[in-house]
C-alpha cells in the first residue's frame, strides 16, 4: 500500500511540475526596439489569434510611442506593472488597438506628465496612473467603461481629465 502512495505521490508531483513549466515558457518575455525606446513584450492567444502585450520598458526615449503591431502582432495591452516606478518617460501615446490598460500599469512614473488613451481601450485597471507625480493631462477615449480603483490617485498636477460620459464603473478613490 505505501508502495502505491509512493507512485501516486511522484506522478501528481511531476504533473504539477510539467505544469509550472508550460507556466513558464508562456510566458517567454521578448525584447524589442521600436522608434529609439527598447521594451519588453509577451505574446498570447485568445480565440486562434496571437496578439502582442507590452510587459516593461528597458530604455530609450522620454517621449514613448507604443507601436500598433510587434512583427506580425497586434498590441492589445499594457501588462500589469508594465512601466511601474519609471522615472524616464514623460509620455504616452497609446495606439488605437489597445484595448486593455492592466493594474499598476504606470503606476509611480513619477515624470510622466501626459496621457493620451484612444477610444479601443475599455479598461484601465487598478492603480494604472497612481502616484505619477508630474501628471498633468490625461485625455480618456469614449470607449472606457470601467477604471479600477485608486486609478487615477496621488496625482497632485493633475488639472485636465478629459473622460466620456459612459462610464460604468469608477473605482473607489480614483
Amino acid at each position: 500500500m505505501k508502495d502505491i502512495r509512493k507512485i501516486l505521490f511522484s506522478i501528481v508531483i511531476m504533473m504539477i511540475l510539467s505544469i509550472f513549466t508550460i507556466a513558464i515558457s508562456a510566458e517567454e518575455t521578448n525584447v524589442v526596439e521600436s522608434s529609439g525606446t527598447v521594451f519588453n513584450y509577451t505574446t498570447y492567444t485568445v480565440d486562434g489569434t496571437t496578439m502582442a502585450a507590452i510587459t516593461g520598458y528597458v530604455s530609450g526615449n522620454s517621449d514613448f510611442i507604443i507601436p500598433e503591431k510587434i512583427g506580425d502582432y497586434v498590441v492589445c495591452k499594457i501588462s500589469s506593472k508594465a512601466f511601474n516606478d519609471n522615472n524616464v518617460i514623460t509620455s504616452v501615446v497609446i495606439p488605437n488597438c489597445v484595448t486593455t490598460i492592466e493594474e499598476l500599469a504606470f503606476r509611480n512614473c513619477d515624470m510622466l506628465m501626459s496621457v493620451v488613451i484612444p477610444d479601443s481601450v475599455t479598461t484601465i485597471g487598478d492603480c494604472a496612473f497612481e502616484n505619477c507625480d508630474q501628471l498633468t493631462d490625461v485625455v480618456i477615449g469614449n470607449s472606457v467603461n470601467y477604471w479600477g480603483g485608486w486609478c487615477f490617485a496621488n496625482n497632485p498636477k493633475l488639472t485636465n481629465l478629459t473622460f466620456n460620459e459612459g462610464l460604468v464603473h469608477i473605482g473607489k478613490r480614483t
